[in-house]
């Protein structure tokens, strides 16, 4: 609750308009920001992944390698890309990465890259949680934080739904 009191309260961030949508006792924690991401720092994402997009999948059963299978999957729909290399280097996704830093007072080498959805009119991601049980058992443990970055605005659809929390967050 700390982290999100002071990101809510802290002056340094104040110009993005931290709203908060969602709290404990009534529920998780959600919060939205305003004009997040620069456009220059939206286009040298989008560029350094674009000839990276390929359907999403589910993530299967590992090898002896700890190679994950991928599924081809009806829950989800979308593209997805990984910043990876050239993108993870490019200086624009740097300052991006070091914003989110500050905000979430995670180091970058704590979580995964971006990874880039893109979705087509008529595709989606069916109601999920953002974790697999499996992750418990993993020497990272479950992924703690989500922080979604929306890279353009819809004129219809487009949210992520909370339905437990009867929420739609809308891009913008």
């Amino acid at each position: 609750d700390a982290l999100f009191a002071d990101i809510l309260e802290n002056p340094e961030f104040a110009h993005f308009n931290p709203t908060a949508l969602s709290r404990p006792p009534e529920g998780p924690w959600v919060v939205t920001f305003d004009d997040f991401a620069k456009d220059d720092e939206i286009e040298a994402l989008l560029k350094s992944v674009e000839r990276d997009f390929e359907r999403s999948t589910d993530t299967g059963a590992s090898n002896e390698f700890g190679e994950a299978q991928k599924l081809m999957s009806t829950g989800r729909t979308s593209e997805n890309a990984w910043c990876i290399g050239r993108c993870y280097r490019h200086p624009k996704v740097m300052q991006l990465t070091e914003r989110i830093e500050n905000i979430t007072r995670v180091p970058q080498g704590n979580y995964e890259n971006f990874q880039v959805l893109r979705y087509r009119e008529g595709q989606f991601y069916r109601t999920h949680h953002d974790m697999s049980e499996g992750d418990n058992a993993l020497a990272c443990g479950p992924r703690i934080l989500t922080f979604f970055l929306y890279l353009s605005d819809v004129e219809k659809g487009g949210g992520t739904n909370f339905p437990r929390l009867k929420l739609t967050v809308q891009p913008k």
